[in-house]
C-alpha cells in the first residue's frame, strides 16, 4: 500500500545514511519525490513531508556544484558556468515551495539567498587580469562592483522574505540565519537579534 510504501523508502534513506551510501540515499529519495507526485488524492500530510525533506536534500548537491566553481579568468566564460549551476540549484530550491512545508520552503528560501550572496561575493573577489595599471584596477574594481552590487541586493531581498516569516510566528533555523545573514550585509539595520531572541523566547 502506498503510505507504508512510503514509510519504507524513508526507512532505506535513514538506513544508507547511518551507512553514509550517498548514492543511495538519493536514489530513494528521488523514489519518494516520483512515488508523490505519482500519487495524487492519496497523499497526506505525511508524504508531503517526506517529499518535501528528499527534494531539498537532492538539491543540496546542486548548491555545492555552485559554490565550488571559481571565477578564475577569462571571467565570462567561469561566470557563465557558475550562473547555470546557479540557475539549476533554484529550480530545484524553488519547486520545494509548492510542497507548503514551512521547514523546507524557510530552508529552500535562505539557500536561494546564499546563492545569491555567493555570486556577488565571487564576482567581488574574482581573479584579476594581469598587467594592469593602476589607474586601470580602479575602473576595472568599479566595474566589478557594478555586476555584484545588485545581486547582493537581490540576495538581501530574499533573506529579507524568510526574515519576514516571524509575522506568521515561524522563527526556525533557516528563519534565524537570514537573520543572521541580514545582519552582516545590512548591520544598521539588522544587526538587532536580541530583540528577535527575546520576542520569541529562543537563546542563542
Amino acid at each position: 500500500p502506498y503510505l507504508q510504501a512510503m514509510e519504507g523508502r524513508a526507512k532505506l534513506v535513514g538506513l544508507y545514511e547511518q551507512v553514509e551510501d550517498f548514492d543511495k540515499q538519493n536514489f530513494w529519495r528521488g523514489q519518494i519525490v516520483d512515488a508523490y507526485r505519482s500519487a495524487g488524492g492519496r497523499n497526506n500530510d505525511r508524504t508531503k513531508y517526506l517529499a518535501a525533506e528528499s527534494s531539498f536534500h537532492l538539491a543540496e548537491p546542486l548548491y555545492n556544484r555552485f559554490r565550488s566553481i571559481q571565477l578564475t579568468l577569462p571571467l565570462q566564460k567561469s561566470l557563465a558556468d557558475k550562473r547555470r549551476a546557479m540557475d539549476d540549484a533554484i529550480s530545484a530550491y524553488g519547486a520545494i515551495g509548492s510542497y507548503k512545508v514551512a521547514e523546507f520552503t524557510t530552508a529552500s528560501t535562505h539557500r536561494v539567498g546564499e546563492l545569491y550572496q555567493t555570486l556577488a561575493t565571487d564576482i567581488m573577489n574574482s581573479e584579476r587580469p594581469k598587467g594592469m595599471s593602476e589607474e586601470e584596477e580602479e575602473e576595472y574594481g568599479y566595474l566589478i562592483e557594478d555586476q555584484a552590487f545588485p545581486i547582493e541586493e537581490k540576495a538581501i531581498g530574499i533573506f529579507q522574505s524568510n526574515s519576514n516569516r516571524v509575522l506568521d510566528n515561524i522563527y526556525d533555523d533557516w528563519v534565524k540565519r537570514s537573520f543572521l545573514a541580514l545582519a552582516k550585509l545590512q548591520p544598521a539595520r539588522y544587526d538587532k537579534q536580541e530583540v528577535v531572541e527575546t520576542w520569541f523566547g529562543v537563546s542563542q
